[in-house]
């Protein structure tokens, strides 16, 4: 049985992990398994659901393709450190290939213990969408090398960011687009007026406890639709968290910003959820930070980060209020 420590280091030598910190790796080791195979033992098939992805830490695996005329042609044969199975883990399609340890091997498999990807990926976007990146990364370097290019708009790249910066329940995009985010957000523009806009009710919860899991899930995606709805265009909508929203505004004047973050929190205190709560007569009201560009940071990773916490302070000092970090500082 490997420590943490040792599958970070096995994990450490793999391309696309390597760029990740020893905390965003420790999450990966600690849902990771150690497994062994023995001489000539399949490790996957064609047609097995791409649920994993492997490295190899000891020993030797040989991977083949079928051909037509029902032989087998050899693709790799891969050594420790090693890793294999990424582009059908990555983008959740069966396996194409056949993979058999040729000598005694031991694999870390990724994610181990029956833990589902898409589980680990509600838990841990911003971690799981760092390796991605750097997994297009490596894979457009290896493609470009034999001088092709990976497009970014190509469909398995784009299947990819879907599965990793959507959120399942509503739709939106969800907090680990925040480092993906809008080239003014990332500082290469010196764009004024731009703003990251933070949302998150008072009394959600009285929803849940009162009527249940699926009027709160209903609730969030109502939420979500109607910023959308409101927001002023290009602006793209985050669920950040929970039943906190995110609204990336990019540049506008300030007085826009300033109207828009008034009008959601008016405008959501009046609202009628009877259509959820089933003639059970509910007021919901929201609390509202505001970041600007420049002034209060120049990534949205910053901005947001700095709006969480003054929404959570709106709220503390009694709610249904409307915020700006800049007036707090």
């Amino acid at each position: 049985m490997k420590t943490t420590k040792e599958i970070r280091r096995i994990l450490r030598s793999v391309d696309f992990f390597s760029p990740l910190t020893d905390k965003e790796l420790d999450v990966i080791a600690a849902h990771s398994e150690c497994r062994n195979f023995g001489a000539n033992q399949a490790v996957f098939s064609v047609g097995d659901p791409g649920n994993c992805l492997y490295v190899l830490a000891e020993g030797e695996v040989l991977v083949t393709k079928p051909t037509e005329e029902r032989q087998s042609r050899d693709l790799a044969r891969l050594i420790a450190g090693d890793s294999f199975g990424e582009l059908e883990f990555f983008s959740s399609r069966q396996r194409t290939a056949d993979a058999r340890a040729t000598k005694d091997s031991r694999l870390l498999m990724f994610p181990g213990g029956g833990v589902e990807f898409e589980e680990l990926l509600a838990q841990y976007p911003q971690v799981l969408a760092r390796a991605l990146h750097s997994f297009i990364t490596l894979i457009a370097g290896r493609i470009r090398s034999v001088n092709q290019l990976v497009s970014e708009n190509s469909p398995w790249v784009q299947d990819l960011k879907k599965q990793v910066f959507t959120d399942k329940l509503t739709g939106l995009l969800n907090a680990a687009y925040l480092d993906e985010s809008l080239p003014e957000f990332r500082g290469e523009t010196s764009l004024v007026g731009g703003a990251v806009v933070m949302v998150k009710p008072d009394n959600f919860k009285e929803i849940n406890d009162r009527f249940g899991h699926d009027p709160g899930d209903l609730a969030i995606i109502r939420l979500g639709r109607l910023l959308s709805d409101w927001a002023p265009q290009p602006a793209t909508v985050l669920r950040y968290r929970g039943n906190e929203f995110c609204v990336l505004v990019p540049a506008t004047n300030e007085s826009g910003v300033r109207a828009f973050a008034e009008e959601v929190c008016s405008r959501i205190r009046e609202l009628d959820w009877q259509e959820i709560t089933k003639e059970t007569e509910l007021r919901v009201t929201v609390n509202v930070a505001v970041a600007f560009v420049g002034r209060d940071g120049a990534t949205a990773r910053e901005l947001s980060d700095k709006a969480h916490e003054l929404v959570f302070a709106l709220r503390s000092s009694g709610g249904n209020r409307v915020g700006y970090v800049t007036d707090t500082e």
